[in-house]
């Protein structure tokens, strides 16, 4: 499954160009959650649960048991796929894997 930042992300027009830190920022658009809810069966988290008493995201847990993702690990992921710190919003793409076990052991190195 492949998208362009554009379709990931909400932001204004007229920066195109973006950093990590902009789009922490971001909302993410709701199709593009939909997208990835029903491709990996994960819900959304919009905020980073690493701090909560739930061992949802607890990184020791093993990729087949979790069941959500958060915006840190969609900025994560993104990241470490670019190599890069500043983003082109209407040209960068990012191609998430077929199997979710790829997608956490990219953004748990």
């Amino acid at each position: 499954m492949r998208f362009l930042l554009k379709d990931i992300f909400t932001f204004e027009k007229r920066d195109q160009n973006l950093s990590i830190a902009d789009l922490k920022q971001c909302p993410v658009r709701p199709h593009f959650v939909q997208s990835i809810q029903a491709f990996y069966r994960l819900s959304y988290e919009g905020e980073d649960l690493r701090s909560n008493v739930c061992f949802a995201n607890y990184p020791g847990l093993r990729p087949v048991f979790r069941t959500v993702f958060t915006h840190q690990d969609l900025l994560d992921y993104i990241r470490l796929s670019l190599q890069k710190n500043n983003f082109d919003m209407e040209r960068d793409a990012i191609e998430f894997p077929e199997q979710i076990e790829e997608f956490w052991s990219r953004i748990s190195k």
